[in-house]
């Protein structure tokens, strides 16, 4: 948002606004952990709910854009707003599930052994090293050798398009429903003060 504000040419502008855009696709790594930390009674209503901050933001954006006497003032203050999210990456931790996936083993037993000591609760971390054994595929993955035979496959955003015609058509179908979902929101968010 700041290169945004101080770049003249319009071409940059419309990179730099794309590049914004790409960065907001963090709420949906945050939307993911809030589900990871949640228990399934609570997974419901967290989900939902998670979506009116979104609605809150986009009300505080025009709080700001009143404050704001020029396009480039505005920028700026959502930039400022914006580094308030910066403690949450220190003070979340990573995601257990990915962990697990990359054989992090040791890493989920120590974030798991620490939320419980932050909540006071006394759990030994044999209870934890006994529940983290249910999941022999990441134990494999931490026990395996770096050779190419006995290492599991880490899957990559290439084989969505690699592993089989019927999961890249999948794949596409999702790109463009997302791609037309998101221009038909933004087209009504808007212009919708030119409906009547």
């Amino acid at each position: 948002n700041i290169i945004a504000a101080i770049i003249k040419n319009y071409g940059f502008y419309i990179f730099a606004r794309f590049i914004v855009a790409f960065v907001m696709m963090g709420q949906l790594n945050s939307f993911i952990m809030i589900m990871e930390l949640t228990g399934p009674s609570k997974r419901q209503r967290l989900g939902l709910s998670v979506q009116c901050f979104t609605a809150l933001g986009n009300a505080f954006c025009s709080i700001l854009a009143y404050f704001a006497s020029t396009y480039q003032q505005f920028l700026f203050l959502i930039a400022a707003c914006s580094f308030l999210a910066v403690p949450s990456y220190f003070l979340c931790p990573e995601s257990m599930r990915y962990l697990m996936a990359r054989g992090k083993i040791l890493k989920v037993s120590e974030i798991l052994y620490n939320t419980a000591a932050k909540n006071k609760k006394e759990v030994k971390r044999e209870e934890i090293n006994n529940y983290l054994d249910r999941y022999p595929d990441a134990k494999a993955i931490a026990n395996s050798t770096k050779t190419n035979d006995q290492k599991k496959k880490i899957y990559t955003v290439l084989d969505l398009f690699t592993y089989s015609p019927k999961m890249t058509i999948a794949t596409l179908k999702n790109m463009f429903i997302w791609a037309i979902t998101s221009l038909i929101f933004f087209g009504i968010a808007l212009n919708a003060n030119r409906m009547t």
